[in-house]
């Protein structure tokens, strides 16, 4: 696989979970850095796009759609809004009359999707059934899936001659095989990033300060199976020290929304140093030779140096949490809202 934007890991994810030996190969020393992928927007509104496009992208967006809420449990599943001014309601209506799977919303309604556009726009149409998703933040979980399962990752490594490449090749270099394919044609996409310090878009609610958190991000594959986790909290310390206390049960969004997996997680904690976490022998190596070659690739200091803490380990939510005999979790995006109690 040559090309580690949105299309190569994905196809690289897919086929090694398929049982296929891959290997993928990116020019880029730094994940994403080449990307044209990094800068989509990233709407999967196949529903929206039928304005203006053939029903094949329609048919395929759907598809597509159903896809990523099976691979990637970060997908904002908000739906999609669309409102114009009273001046422009006759676009409004030929959008309604090209379009489907919406529903018409009032003031009112609007007000309950988005309260700062309440008073703004007299109607809309919500499309439910679509999403959209941080794309960095994508790749990145793909990059990471990819690696889990078996995929080789060779970065910083340019093909000069992608014909002398052994075995079945995939070439997901996108504009960059321009030079080896004369009839490869971009398409020009806009994005625009709005700055509104006035509006304040799907805003959180301040009753929830202090009760609710994002779950921490780890950013690495700091997760086991039972078998590695198990493997793990036997292996024994010279000091005495016993690595269950860093090697923890897991769970993310799939756990919830389908049958729990039995994962596992090495979790130092929130500002445990070095010096402090090398002394949990097994776990301390399981993560410089697992999670420190991820981390030594990406660009933020903090996530490059502290490469054996998650990258954001959510100390507010430890600390509401602590004593606690067990708590409410939800999915932060799912088709279907849905709370279970977990073991504090």
């Amino acid at each position: 696989m040559v090309g580690a934007g949105i299309v190569g890991l994905w196809q690289a994810l897919v086929l090694a979970r398929r049982g296929w030996r891959v290997r993928l190969i990116e020019a880029s020393a730094d994940p994403f850095a080449l990307s044209a992928s990094r800068y989509a927007g990233a709407m999967l509104a196949p529903d929206c796009e039928a304005e203006a496009a053939p029903d094949v992208v329609k048919e395929f967006g759907h598809e597509g759609l159903e896809l990523w809420r099976q691979t990637y449990p970060a997908l904002v599943e908000a739906g999609t809004l669309v409102v114009a001014s009273a001046r422009d309601r006759s676009e409004l209506q030929r959008f309604a009359r090209l379009t489907s799977g919406y529903t018409p919303v009032d003031d009112r309604a609007i007000g309950e999707l988005e309260p700062d556009l309440a008073t703004r726009f007299s109607s809309g149409l919500y499309f439910a059934n679509e999403a959209h998703m941080e794309t960095p933040a994508a790749m990145a979980f793909l990059l990471d899936e990819a690696r889990r399962a078996g995929v080789n990752v060779a970065l910083g490594e340019p093909i000069d001659d992608i014909g002398a490449l052994e075995g079945t090749v995939v070439d997901c270099r996108g504009m960059a095989a321009a030079d080896d394919i004369a009839s490869l044609r971009g398409v020009r996409g806009e994005r625009l990033i709005v700055h509104a310090p006035d509006v304040t878009l799907a805003r959180p609610l301040p009753e929830n300060e202090g009760i609710a958190f994002y779950a921490d991000v780890k950013a690495g594959p700091f997760d086991l199976s039972n078998d590695e986790a198990q493997q793990l909290i036997a292996s024994p310390n010279p000091d005495g020290r016993h690595n269950r206390d860093v090697v923890r049960p897991w769970c993310n969004g799939l756990d919830v929304t389908r049958r729990p997996r039995g994962r596992w997680i090495v979790d130092f904690g929130v500002d445990m140093t070095r010096h402090e976490a090398a002394l949990y022998e097994a776990p301390f190596e399981y993560v410089r030779t697992h999670v420190k070659p991820v981390r030594d690739q990406t660009r933020r200091p903090r996530y490059r140096d502290l490469w054996w803490l998650h990258a954001e380990p959510g100390p507010g939510m430890r600390q509401a949490l602590r004593g606690l005999p067990r708590y409410i979790a939800t999915p932060a995006t799912s088709k279907h809202r849905v709370f279970v109690w977990l073991p504090g």
